[in-house]
């Protein structure tokens, strides 16, 4: 794992496809001070409020909940130049101790055909 600035972050051995390409998957690990915990989970679990606090977002919207699967899915519209505007379908799952005061929020984009056939590209 590489630490910068307080953050930690992991990428997998192996490659999973995006876009036709092969990336790792990036796993963040962070600690903030002066903020409770559950309330970061809030805003990182509150993902139709994304354009509120990421400039790069300008779009994000929930697509249902699959109970079946116990996860949510998202899609979003990103824009970081000099990329074209990105419109990218996720899968989120969320789980929380409050006793333990540890919060996990996971975003997925693998296996999410499901996602684009709710919602078919712009």
């Amino acid at each position: 794992p590489k630490v910068t600035d307080g953050i930690k972050v992991q990428l997998s051995k192996e490659d999973k496809a995006c876009g036709g390409e092969g990336v790792p998957l990036a796993f963040m690990e962070f600690e903030i001070d002066g903020v409770r915990p559950v309330d970061v989970f809030n805003v990182l679990a509150n993902s139709e409020n994304e354009t509120q606090w990421d400039h790069t977002c300008s779009e994000m919207r929930l697509l249902g909940n699959w109970k079946q699967y116990q996860a949510r899915g998202v899609v979003g519209f990103f824009a970081v130049p000099p990329l074209a505007t990105r419109q990218i379908y996720e899968w989120q799952v969320a789980s929380a101790n409050f006793t333990t005061e540890e919060f996990w929020v996971v975003f997925s984009s693998l296996e999410n055909e499901e996602l684009r056939r709710a919602e078919p590209e712009r």
